[in-house]
């Protein structure tokens, strides 16, 4: 509200906040609020006037990539923000650690195949990474060196690259849906973007939003916005 409230809060600004039949919002039950995402803050007038209006406290999901630096972990981590895990975020987090580089567009394609078809014959990565000009160096890096993949240790003398991978996203998904269920027991609304991106007009929606509402006998509550992009052209959170 600290944060929130000179932007929003009226005679203090000259921002008017408009949200039209909040009684369809129900009350009680476990609710996600599928909201399109025209510009990076457009749902902070959203949790704002939810809070002040109706008394409803909301978490929100994110990408994991921005988990990436101590200081946006800590704002993101205290204001009820839910990393979605993703195997993208798994592949390029791990390759940059490893390597000190993201990984190039033709061995993250690489790598995400053999996790998404649970390719585990090194020599047969290895084969393909050749055909595509890889640097063979930098992708034995990758499949034979132990390490901890973000918490999760890696041995490639028991298992592949692919599985380790594989395993550690499963994992990142119970942690997901645990998040999502303690956030709903508590009382909060669950805000979802479910095209995935940003983007003034609305374009496809992606199926999480479906598959885990139906994992967790949850309602899905349609939330429209618009001229919030005005206020936020650019990346400064202030309007």
């Amino acid at each position: 509200s600290i944060l929130l409230t000179p932007n929003y809060y009226w005679p203090l600004t000259r921002t008017r906040v408009t949200i039209e039949n909040l009684d369809r919002i129900p009350k009680e039950g476990k609710i996600f609020l599928a909201l399109n995402h025209t510009d990076r803050y457009n749902y902070w007038p959203l949790q704002y006037h939810l809070w002040r209006k109706a008394n409803t406290y909301t978490a929100t999901w994110v990408k994991g990539k921005y988990f990436n630096t101590p200081m946006t972990t800590r704002f993101i981590t205290s204001t009820n923000n839910i990393p979605t895990p993703s195997r993208g975020y798994l592949i390029t987090s791990d390759v940059h650690a490893l390597l000190g580089k993201p990984p190039g567009n033709e061995l993250y394609r690489l790598l995400r195949t053999a996790i998404d078809e649970g390719i585990g014959r090194r020599n047969q990565i290895l084969d393909e990474a050749e055909e595509l000009g890889i640097s063979r160096q930098d992708l034995t890096a990758i499949l034979d060196t132990p390490r901890d993949i973000l918490g999760r240790p890696f041995d490639p003398a028991k298992e592949s690259y692919a599985e380790a991978m594989s395993d550690l996203f499963k994992l990142m998904m119970d942690e997901f849906i645990r998040l999502n269920h303690e956030a709903f027991e508590l009382g909060h609304k669950i805000i979802v973007f479910p095209e995935g991106t940003r983007s003034l007009r609305l374009t496809q929606g992606r199926p999480g939003l479906a598959q885990m509402a139906l994992r967790m006998n949850a309602t899905i509550i349609p939330v429209g916005c618009n001229g919030s992009d005005d206020l936020y052209p650019g990346n400064s959170p202030i309007s």
